[in-house]
């Protein structure tokens, strides 16, 4: 069970259609990942999932530096489309 919700972390894509908004997006993964032993580190789990993303929405969480979950959340309830 573990090995795939690690796999669905670093292998998921963002899908409008299917999964709602992009911060629930994050807040879905971030909190199954912060479930797995042994832990990630909050700034792990923010590079994990911006992979999910296309590469212009990508670009704008990298261009912020910004790699707490609470943050990226902001900022994609900002750009959300």
């Amino acid at each position: 069970m573990q090995a795939r919700w690690r796999c669905a972390l670093y292998q998921s894509v963002y899908e409008s259609t299917k999964e709602g908004s992009m911060p629930a997006h994050v807040l879905r993964y971030s909190a199954d990942a912060n479930n797995l032993p042994p832990k990630f580190t909050e700034s792990d789990i923010a590079e994990i999932i911006n992979g999910h993303y296309p590469a212009c929405v990508q670009s704008t969480i990298l261009s912020t530096g910004l790699w707490i979950i609470v943050y990226v959340v902001k900022l994609l309830t900002k750009i959300n489309f």
